[in-house]
């Protein structure tokens, strides 16, 4: 199983998530705003912390590469791509009303 992350400063995410919810394998998506700065530097009058959204997916190793070229995809069609997509490996999943495990729970 695989987390992937994306922070950016996309402002399209339900068109985007509508996209996700239709791929094979998605189950779901969390969509979180957050603040923070990367390699650009601020100029003097500018915020040092900027708005950003940070995109959370869970999902089997297969649909890694396809959920990635959709995301890409989506944000270029509409912007220059500003941020990162990480894609961190998960050890584990709990399904709390079911007890379900591992890539099931997903």
């Amino acid at each position: 199983m695989k987390k992937i992350e994306v922070f950016t400063q996309f402002h399209h995410f339900n068109d985007l998530c509508y996209k996700l919810n239709c791929m094979e394998g998605v189950s779901g998506v969390t969509v979180l705003q957050a603040h923070g700065f990367g390699r650009g530097k601020p100029s003097y009058d500018e915020r040092l912390l900027k708005q950003k959204s940070k995109l959370e997916i869970f999902c089997k190793d297969e649909i890694v590469e396809n959920i990635i070229s959709a995301i890409l995809e989506m944000i270029d069609a509409v912007q220059q791509f500003k941020g990162k997509i990480y894609v961190l490996p998960v050890d584990d999943a709990i399904r709390i009303s079911t007890g379900e495990r591992g890539e099931d729970a997903v």
